[in-house]
This record gives structure tokens, sequence and C-alpha cells, in this order.
């Protein structure tokens, strides 16, 4: 990532050229097409174990008062800021925007969704009573929200810092 940045003479990507297999992933800036090398793809049963590890943990999670939710949120939204410019360098070379739009579309965009969420979370998250009509008048009915557990988000390439903390902060 570091050097990535630094390498002017790095070879251009070229899917026609690409001699990979489908155990790596090509990455490569898409503004200029200049290679940044490859990364190693999980095999099915690495996957599988990152599930499971995640299933494990979400069932603690699950467990979480909203005053833990906000203080992790806190926690997110500092590092987001305090890391910034890391975030908005890597967006744009990921999805060959211009940095403004990455600041724009990734940090802000991503720092306000956690904002309305530590001031407003907890208020719209509360469970909703729901009229059931009068032909059953004597039952009750509401609705409770509840964390949907271990969730893969297949998201497109234009916002990948936003598109990935979207639905993370959003479960």
């Amino acid at each position: 990532l570091e050097t990535a940045d630094t390498l002017d003479s790095c070879e251009l990507f070229s899917w026609e050229a690409w001699k990979g297999d489908r155990t790596q992933i090509p990455c490569y800036d898409p503004a200029t097409m200049r290679s940044l090398g490859v990364m190693r793809a999980m095999s099915r049963e690495e996957v599988v174990a990152r599930i499971g590890a995640a299933r494990k943990a979400q069932a603690e999670w699950a467990t979480s008062s909203f005053a833990q939710r906000r203080k992790l949120l806190r926690v997110l939204q500092r590092f987001i800021v305090a890391n910034q410019e890391t975030i908005c360098r890597v967006a744009a070379r990921d999805s060959g925007k211009p940095l403004v739009d990455a600041a724009f579309g990734e940090v802000i965009g991503t720092c306000e969704k956690i904002s309305w969420l530590l001031a407003e979370g907890e208020r719209w998250l509360r469970p909703e009573r729901r009229s059931v009509g009068r032909m059953v008048f004597y039952k009750r009915a509401w609705v409770e929200w509840r964390p949907v557990g271990v969730m893969g988000a297949i998201v497109p390439w234009n916002y990948p810092f936003h598109n990935v903390f979207n639905p993370l902060v959003a479960n």
C-alpha cells in the first residue's frame, strides 16, 4: 500500500495480459491503470472459517446494549477522522475518483451516518407497537429491531470505504 504510491515505474495493468490464476486478485489504479500488485484470494475453507469466527463474535455482540454499541461507533468515528487522509488516498486510488470526491463520499458520508446513529439510533431502534386491527382486538403486535447477524455485502466499486462501512454500522 505505502510503496505503491512511490512506484512511478509500475507497469500498466491489462486484463488481456493478466496471467494470474484464481488464487490471486489483481489490484490496479483505475485512473492510471498502474499495477499495484496482487492479493492472495482466500480459499473456500478460509472463508468458511472466517464466517464461523464472525458468527461466534456476533452471538456476543447481539447481547450488547445500545450504550456499548454507541461507544464502539464513537471509537470507529474517531478512527475514521484520524485516518481520513489515508482513507481518501486509498479510496481515490481504488476507484479512480478525485481526492475531494473521496473526502465527501467516503469520509464525510460515513461519519455523518455514524453521527446520526449516535444521536437518533436508540430512539428509532426501540420496539414499536403496531395495530392488529379490529378482528383480533384481543392480541398485541410490535416490531423489534435486532442485528441481522453475519452478512456479506457485495457492493459496487465506486465508494470502496463507504460501501463497506454503511451496512456494517447499520447492523
